[in-house]
């Protein structure tokens, strides 16, 4: 099965607990951040949401973000779990980028990194990966 018919195949849960701290190991796209530690932190908020960040070797913290359940940039009817980098701590090119995450079992999420370059532009798949407890 593809990257693309397992994303489509998982499942958001009505309720969602992100909280923790996740192991994430890339499976298709640029520089294969697996060695370097990679994890992502969830802090709960109110409603259903969660901030967090990408963490590197344990310590360097970047990449900050909110996560909650929405509707996919590139499948409007489908819907993920979000996890959008707009925010003003973050590179300007890094803010137009929003992972997109469905379970594919009780413990991992499959993801697709989805960039917008612009206002105007159209978004596309730029990486896939996992995030697993």
């Amino acid at each position: 099965m593809s990257y693309r018919e397992s994303f489509f195949a998982g499942s958001v849960p009505h309720s969602l607990d992100l909280s923790g701290d996740w192991t994430v190991k890339g499976l298709l796209g640029p520089v294969p951040l697996r060695f370097l530690g990679h994890t992502k932190q969830f802090r709960p908020l109110e409603g259903g949401v969660f901030e967090g960040n990408n963490r590197f070797l344990g310590r360097i913290r970047t990449g900050y973000y909110h996560a909650s359940i929405g509707p996919s940039q590139l499948d409007p009817d489908l819907q993920v779990i979000n996890i959008n980098y707009d925010r003003p701590e973050n590179p300007r090119i890094m803010r137009g980028l929003t992972d997109e995450v469905r379970f594919i079992d009780e413990h991992t999420l499959l993801g697709r990194g989805v960039y917008k370059a612009s206002a105007n532009s159209k978004p596309r798949v730029i990486f896939w990966f996992t995030v697993s407890r």
